[in-house]
């Protein structure tokens, strides 16, 4: 194990030698995060700009924050101290539960793992990823709490939640969620695997081209790489949604010359 995170620092090293402008991004989360290769399609967004973001992962199905706190491949991809944004998602039903369980499960962990980053990377900053509600609503939880009982209730206090922790931690929320509810509600395009609650590639790729476009604070608009195997209109949708959003709510990030890709 020790000689597998000593050959990971070595990459990092060679990797930030080669290119001043390289950006290291950790993500840790779930099944939400890991499929379809997802952090590798920010990756591979960013060569296609002629930009370099090295990602890696912890991610593992159904974990929670509260067991990543304690999760050793975790905490030692924390430790290498190489990070320039470490990324926290949530289990996806854990937001949405009552508020104790918000408090003491989501909020508590969060900020246990926030401290744990910035204690081995001082000038890292931790971003959170929000999800989306589940296509009709949760089965599991509507009983006891009704707002899960359509994709609309369910969303919208995902929203809240994470923009409530964004503010505990300080901490960018980089929503997602928000850009999913538009292709649920106005312009449809489906993002959901067979499950109904998982993204398939295209919502995958819907994610990528939002954290792209937070971290090179660029359109992803233009850039050929088609993952998902896209018509090109609805391509061109994505990328332009993703990045109107990223926008709406980080407005500062921009310059009124917005750098498009061609």
């Amino acid at each position: 194990m020790t000689r597998i995170y000593l050959c990971i620092c070595l990459f990092f090293y060679m990797v930030q030698s080669s290119n001043a402008h390289t950006t290291r991004i950790l993500f840790i989360g779930n099944s939400f995060t890991h499929m379809h290769n997802f952090t590798t399609m920010v990756s591979e967004l960013a060569s296609f700009s002629n930009d370099t973001i090295v990602t890696e992962q912890s991610a593992f199905d159904s974990h929670t924050l509260e067991k990543h706190s304690t999760t050793e491949e975790t905490l030692q991809k924390i430790a290498l101290s190489c990070w320039d944004y470490v990324v926290l998602q949530e289990q996806s039903q854990r937001p949405v539960m009552d508020e104790i369980t918000f408090q003491e499960k989501t909020l508590c962990f969060a900020n246990k793992l926030d401290s744990i980053i910035h204690f081995h990377n001082p000038n890292a900053q931790t971003l959170l990823f929000m999800t989306w509600g589940r296509k009709f609503g949760d089965r599991e939880l509507y009983k006891k709490f009704p707002y899960c009982s359509s994709y609309s209730g369910m969303q919208d206090k995902l929203a809240e939640r994470y923009w409530l922790l964004g503010s505990k931690l300080a901490a960018a929320v980089i929503p997602c969620g928000i850009a999913w509810k538009y292709f649920q509600e106005e312009h449809y395009i489906n993002l959901f695997d067979e499950d109904l609650k998982h993204p398939n590639i295209v919502g995958s790729y819907l994610n990528a081209c939002m954290f792209y476009s937070y971290l090179t604070k660029k359109t992803p608009e233009g850039i050929l790489y088609n993952p998902a195997g896209l018509e090109k209109k609805d391509l061109l949708v994505l990328q332009k949604k993703a990045f109107e959003t990223v926008k709406l709510y980080f407005p500062t990030f921009f310059n009124e010359n917005i750098k498009q890709n061609n």
